[in-house]
């Protein structure tokens, strides 16, 4: 009687987890990305590298984004997206404008220990974008709808007569994510001990004379 073959199942290969769809295997990339991205420059951070954080092939990579540079943008948007979600809905609660204000400056906490956790990715996507605006028009748009947030409460203000008439919603809208989110990441890098974020939260609300509740 002629030998069975010996049952020699086929080894798992890297790539794509089995029964794994695209976006779980994205998301798998990205985490790895902002790992990688964030230990290292961007200049010796590779695809190789991060393909081995993720326990995937170059290929599976590719299968999911076009380049390095297509990666670490994605990377910083979905970072950027999620303190986006933060704002919006704090600012989504309604209120008087400086209510809405204030909430969105709190909501802030949440907004910066993101970017405490990836430093080096944030600062590296501000200097990027400015570089190459076209390559980076996503990061672009998605700091319009960030800006936005603001605009947003600085029109209801100009209509609850908080601020006169004749100033630009959209400029005083920019001015208040620069006096708040921009600043209070800046202030963050000099003050990051135990209950510094929450000192310059409460002296950022105080500057713009809105309520410390």
């Amino acid at each position: 009687m002629p030998k069975r073959p010996r049952d020699n199942p086929a080894k798992p290969k890297r790539g794509r987890p089995a029964g794994g769809d695209a976006q779980k295997t994205r998301a798998r990339i990205i985490a790895a990305a902002a790992q990688c991205f964030n230990s290292r420059e961007y200049s010796e951070t590779s695809l190789e590298q991060i393909a081995k954080v993720a326990e995937l092939t170059g290929p599976a990579i590719y299968a999911h984004f076009e380049s390095k540079e297509d990666l670490f943008i994605q990377t910083a948007l979905a970072f950027i997206q999620r303190g986006h979600k933060i704002l919006a809905e704090a600012a989504a609660e309604p209120g008087s404008w400086d209510k809405r204000l204030s909430r969105v400056i709190d909501a802030q906490r949440g907004v910066q220990e993101e970017v405490r956790t990836f430093p080096l990715i944030y600062s590296v996507v501000q200097a990027r974008m400015i570089r190459f605006p076209e390559r980076y028009q996503p990061v672009i748009e998605m700091r319009h709808k960030y800006s936005e947030i603001f605009s947003c409460i600085a029109r209801q203000a100009i209509e609850e007569g908080g601020l006169p008439n004749s100033i630009d919603a959209q400029i005083a809208g920019e001015l208040l994510m620069a006096l708040t989110s921009n600043a209070i990441g800046t202030v963050r890098l000099y003050h990051d001990g135990h209950g510094d974020l929450d000192r310059i939260v409460r002296a950022a609300k105080a500057l713009l004379s809105i309520g410390n509740d």
